[in-house]
C-alpha cells in the first residue's frame, strides 16, 4: 500500500518555550533549547566564557566598567573591599573605614553619575570613588552618617537614596535626592535650601517598600514590587514631580530592571515584561513564565539580575536555580527576533557590558602586527566601540572574572521539538528520514534519537541514539506513532548554528 509522504521543515524561531505542553505550543517553537541562543532566527551555541583581568583580588559580588579620561577601568566591589582593575593591575580603592559585609546581590549598587562609580551596600554610608588610582572610596558629601539606604539610584545631575534607614527608624516608602551636581563632581549636599535642589518624598500612593529605580528615557521610573512612580524634573520648589505610572506592576528584585533601547525590561512578581512608560507587555506569557519561577530558588530570589548585552542585542535574565545561593542559569532573549534561549551558569553573582582590556595596551607602532594600508584603527589613540563591548561575569567559584568571548569552553548543547502530530494528530506517522540543517566551520558530530507515543498521556519512547555529522546532514530511521520527537544534542567547544530539521515521515491509517 502506498502512504502520502510528508516534508515537514521545522524553524523554530521564535526560540524554546516550557509553559505549555509540547503538543500545545506553536510549530516555530522548540520545547528545548539548552546552551542555544537565537540569533536572526536561528538556533546557535553560545559564546564560551573565557577568564579575563584574572585572578581578582576579592571574590567580586557586584562589577561596573568605567571610562575615565583615556582609561578604561573595572571597579568590582567584594564582601568587604573593594578593587579597580586596569590593564593587569588591581589596586585596593577600599574605604579607609572598611566595609560591612555584604553578599546579597539585591542590596549592591554601583551607579555612575558623572562617570563618577557611586557604591552602595545598604549598610555603610554611600560611597563614591573619584578616579584617581591612588584614592580609595569616601562617603559622599553631606551624607547624613547615621543613615543608609536599600536603593541608591543616579538621575540627571542628581543622585536619588531610597527606602532609607536611620536613627529614627526604617522609612521604605522614603526618597530623598541630591543638590545637583557640577559636571564631573559628585553633589556636596542633601539638605533641602533655597540655594540648591535637594529634597525629598514618600511615595506613599500605593503600598509597599522602594525596591529599584532606573532612568527611563528623560524620567526615572521608580519600583516598588507591585507599583511603579514616575519621577520628572520640573524645576523650582518642588524640583521633581511624581506620579504614579502603574499601580499593579513592579520589579521583582534590585536588579530585575535593564534599559532596552529606551524601554525597561523587567522580571516582576510573576512575569516578565517590556514597557516604554506607557502599556506593558508580556514577552513570557505561555512561553517562559512558569519556566522561571518554577526554578527560581525562594530562598535567594533577590539574587536574580538582568542585564542588557547591545553588542548581541540580547537581555540576560541570570537567577539561582532550586538549591542555588547565585546564578546557575540564564534565560536570554533575543529582543529583535522576540526569540528565548538558555545557557548553563556556575555561580555567578553578576554580569555587565564593558570593554575588555586585560593586558596593558601598547600603542607604539614597533608593537603593531598590521600594514599600514590594511589597519582600520587611528595611531596614538584608544577607541572603544559599544558594538565592541562584552559581557564580562563576576564568578563566585574560583573566584573568576569570565568574558563571552568565543574561548573553547565544552558545552553540551540540546535541540528539541516534541509531539509533532503534522496537523492531523489522529492518524500514525512512520517516520523515514531526519535531515539536520548545520552551519559549521569545523566537522561536528551530534547525537540524534527519535521519540514516538501515540497519545499525550503516554511516556515518549525514544530510538537508539544515533551519531550524525554535521558534514552527513541526516539519519535513515524507522520510528511509527501518532506524536513525533526529535532530540538533537552536541557536546563540544566548537560554534555551530542549527538552522532547521526537516523530517521525513509518510501518514499512515488511525489504527
Amino acid at each position: 500500500m502506498s502512504y502520502p509522504k510528508k516534508l515537514l521543515r521545522l524553524r523554530p524561531r521564535r526560540g524554546a518555550a516550557a509553559d505549555l505542553p509540547a503538543w500545545a505550543n506553536p510549530v516555530d517553537t522548540l520545547d528545548q533549547a539548552d546552551n542555544l541562543v537565537f540569533r536572526q532566527g536561528v538556533a546557535e551555541r553560545p559564546e564560551g566564557f573565557g577568564q579575563v583581568y584574572d585572578p581578582p583580588s576579592v571574590a567580586p559580588y557586584i562589577i561596573r566598567n568605567v571610562q575615565i579620561g583615556d582609561t578604561n577601568y573595572w571597579v568590582y566591589c567584594g564582601a568587604t573591599a573593594s578593587y579597580v582593575v586596569t590593564g593587569s593591575t588591581h589596586t585596593d580603592v577600599t574605604h579607609a573605614g572598611g566595609q560591612n559585609s555584604q553578599t546579597t546581590i539585591g542590596k549592591l549598587s554601583l551607579e555612575l553619575l558623572n562617570q563618577v562609580p557611586i557604591f552602595n551596600n545598604s549598610l555603610d554610608e554611600p560611597m563614591y570613588w573619584d578616579g584617581v588610582i591612588t584614592n580609595n572610596f569616601v562617603d559622599l558629601p553631606g551624607w547624613t552618617s547615621t543613615e543608609s539606604c536599600e536603593v541608591m539610584v543616579a538621575h540627571r545631575f542628581h543622585l536619588f537614596a531610597m527606602n532609607i534607614d536611620g536613627p529614627s527608624g526604617t522609612f521604605p516608602e522614603q526618597v530623598k535626592f541630591s543638590d545637583a551636581a557640577a559636571p564631573g563632581t559628585v553633589p556636596s549636599s542633601w539638605t533641602p535650601a533655597a540655594t540648591n535642589e535637594a529634597g525629598s518624598a514618600i511615595l506613599a500612593d500605593t503600598p509597599g517598600p522602594i525596591i529599584s529605580g532606573l532612568n527611563l528615557r528623560s524620567s526615572l521610573a521608580i519600583y516598588k514590587q507591585g507599583s511603579t512612580t514616575l519621577v520628572d524634573y520640573i524645576g523650582g520648589e518642588e524640583v521633581f514631580s511624581f506620579r504614579t505610572l502603574f499601580s499593579q506592576l513592579g520589579a521583582l528584585t534590585r536588579h530585575a530592571v535593564t534599559d532596552v533601547n529606551g524601554s525597561h525590561f523587567i522580571v516582576t512578581d510573576g512575569d516578565i515584561v517590556l514597557h516604554d512608560g506607557q502599556t506593558p507587555r508580556s514577552i513570557a506569557q505561555n512561553r517562559r513564565k512558569r519556566f522561571l519561577f518554577n526554578q527560581l530558588d525562594q530562598d535567594n530570589f533577590d539574587n536574580l539580575f538582568v542585564t542588557y548585552w547591545r553588542r548581541r542585542n540580547e537581555v540576560w535574565i541570570c537567577f539561582p536555580e532550586a538549591g542555588q545561593t547565585y546564578a546557575s542559569r540564564a534565560m536570554i532573549y533575543d529582543v529583535a527576533n522576540d526569540a528565548w534561549g538558555d545557557r548553563e551558569l556556575a555561580n555567578i553573582a553578576y554580569a555587565a557590558p564593558g570593554i575588555v582590556s586585560d593586558s596593558t595596551p601598547d600603542d607604539t607602532w614597533d608593537s603593531a602586527s598590521t600594514t599600514w594600508d590594511s589597519t582600520a584603527r587611528v595611531w596614538n589613540t584608544q577607541t572603544y566601540s559599544l558594538a565592541e563591548q562584552e559581557l564580562v561575569l563576576a564568578d563566585q567559584s574560583t573566584p573568576d572574572f569570565l568574558s563571552a568571548n568565543d574561548t573553547a569552553e565544552s558545552l553540551t548543547s540540546t535541540w528539541a521539538k516534541n509531539d509533532i502530530d503534522f496537523n492531523e494528530p489522529e492518524r500514525f506517522k512512520f517516520v523515514r528520514r531526519v535531515y539536520i540543517r548545520v552551519e559549521a566551520a569545523s566537522s561536528i558530530d551530534f547525537n540524534v534519537r527519535i521519540g514516538t507515543r501515540n497519545s499525550t498521556g503516554e511516556s515518549v519512547a525514544y530510538t537508539v541514539s544515533r551519531t550524525v555529522n554535521s558534514d552527513d546532514g541526516f539519519i535513515n530511521v524507522e520510528a511509527i506513532g501518532k506524536y513525533i520527537s526529535v532530540e538533537i544534542a552536541a557536546t563540544t567547544t566548537l560554534p555551530f548554528k542549527i538552522t532547521g530539521v526537516d523530517i521525513e515521515a509518510e501518514i499512515r491509517g488511525y489504527h
